[in-house]
């Protein structure tokens, strides 16, 4: 989607696909563009799978849905997030959803629903093992 955009890459910093293979998209020198006016100081990362359920209101466009976060893809996020935690001292972790909800409280437009219930599920489960404040 981004590339269809005719934007000039990919607005994450990283993609995990289900296989647990880890991409690097965007320099991480570069500020992302996946949050409407909050990228300054993130590092963005996004699954590359469809993680809503049946509580989400996010149009599918995707053919299948999980139920949980597959575990290769979740190993290599956590160790992705654990190594740059430790090497640029992050103090936060969010979902899209979170840093679009802040938004949306002050009268923005932006409003999502990624990661899906089933995605945040597993950025609590994060926070919670890193002891990592939300956003």
């Amino acid at each position: 989607m981004h590339v269809t955009h005719h934007w000039a890459d990919i607005g994450y910093h990283f993609a995990a696909d289900c296989a647990g293979n880890i991409f690097e998209c965007r320099d991480i020198r570069f500020k992302g563009s996946g949050i409407k006016y909050q990228n300054t100081g993130v590092i963005s990362i996004v699954l590359l799978e469809n993680l809503t359920d049946t509580g989400d209101t996010m149009l599918s466009f995707f053919a299948t849905k999980l139920d949980s976060v597959p575990e290769p893809q979740k190993k290599a996020v956590q160790t992705l997030v654990n190594v740059l935690t430790k090497h640029f001292h992050i103090s936060t972790l969010g979902g899209h959803r979170e840093y679009a909800a802040k938004l949306a409280a002050q009268n923005d437009s932006e409003s999502r629903t990624c990661p899906g219930n089933v995605g945040m599920k597993f950025v609590y489960g994060l926070r919670s093992n890193l002891k990592i404040d939300a956003p």
